[in-house]
């Protein structure tokens, strides 16, 4: 994909690439993360994110398994990309940025390898999912943002803003009973959900999108998502007025 685009676009044949395979859930959050860490070492930089996930690869002909069904009805196609600029890029170009990157954190739950991912066979990628990640998410997950939080200084009650990868009703559901946040705190996540179905990596980029196409009030906001491991992406923003 890399050298389609470059030749496609004409762009700078001296482009640095970082290539990334199985993340899955995580990659959104995991790669926006990457992709502004980029940005922050080099002011000058112009990062470009681009999350391509092909969830119908896996669906499996003949295989009659209930997984391999639900897995077809609940993953779709999708692809998603966003620029990220250094300050000193933004500042040149008179862009006032909307979004700071503040900080991000990986957290991998030990001996929980076989909750997601692949198993690859003979007829191809067979997705591996197990019903218990709603149990996980319920049991780590508001530790895990509150120890993440408090490394800024920050707690739940001072996030304004919940950018959340949309797993599925009962894996949103999880993270509602955990946290407890008053409202309806993942109105946007559950809009993309409904839209579009869960894309994977890139289902997260699209709630960013949405999210910044709806003016979002100045404050604090918070990404997250899980991946294959099994593990949780989380990444702080600070949202400014435009």
């Amino acid at each position: 994909m890399y050298a389609l685009i470059v030749n496609k676009m004409r762009l700078n044949p001296h482009i640095n690439r970082t290539p990334v395979f199985g993340l899955r859930y995580g990659g959104g959050v995991s790669g926006f993360a990457r992709a502004c860490t980029l940005a922050k070492a080099d002011p000058d930089a112009v990062v470009l994110l681009v999350a391509v996930e092909l969830c119908s690869l896996t669906f499996m002909r003949r295989n009659f398994s209930k997984s391999n069904f639900i897995g077809t009805s609940l993953f779709s196609d999708g692809i998603a990309a966003c620029l990220i600029l250094g300050d000193n890029r933004a500042e040149r170009r008179k862009i006032i940025l909307a979004i700071r990157f503040a900080g991000n954190e990986s957290r991998l739950y030990y001996d929980s390898a076989g909750v997601m991912g692949w198993d690859f066979t003979d007829e191809g990628f067979k997705v591996l999912f197990s019903s218990g990640i709603p149990e996980i998410i319920s049991k780590h997950v508001k530790r895990d943002i509150s120890s993440f939080l408090a490394k800024s200084g920050l707690d739940i009650s001072g996030i304004r803003h919940f950018i959340f990868h949309p797993g599925g009703k009962k894996v949103l559901a999880a993270y509602e009973t955990a946290l407890g946040v008053e409202g309806d705190f993942l109105r946007t996540t559950r809009g993309v959900m409904r839209d579009y179905g869960n894309m994977s990596s890139t289902s997260v980029l699209y709630v960013l999108e949405r999210f910044f196409s709806q003016c979002p009030e100045e404050g604090y906001g918070l990404m997250a998502s899980t991946g294959p491991g099994f593990l949780c992406e989380l990444v702080l923003l600070q949202i400014r007025d435009q």
